[in-house]
């Protein structure tokens, strides 16, 4: 939980350059969207659900995130990924060797 909240402190400079709130409003719904569908979402999904057009919500992410949407989406795989290795580890117990 710790790693998540990281890493939403690592956008927080991006979603605050928009002026309008409408703008930090898009960005947000696009996070939560990757944080809760980073398994199977798809921009289609995502447009759908925001109910704009796929083409420009994709101009849209890159102009205000600078990365394109799969971007995000591997940034946050590997997030993932990367949490559950380090929780495995921490939490498995030293193996000894016998000889």
């Amino acid at each position: 939980m710790g790693l998540l909240f990281l890493q939403l402190l690592n956008y927080m400079d991006k979603m605050e350059a928009g002026g309008r709130k409408f703008d930090t409003e898009i960005m947000a719904n696009v996070y939560r969207y990757i944080e809760d569908h980073f398994k199977e979402g798809t921009l289609s999904e995502l447009a759908v659900e925001m109910k704009v057009d796929v083409y420009w919500l994709s101009r849209e992410i890159k102009k205000k995130s600078g990365k394109i949407y799969k971007e995000l989406l591997q940034e946050k795989r590997m997030l993932f990924f990367t949490d559950g290795i380090f929780f495995f580890y921490a939490n498995s117990k030293p193996k000894t060797i016998l000889i």
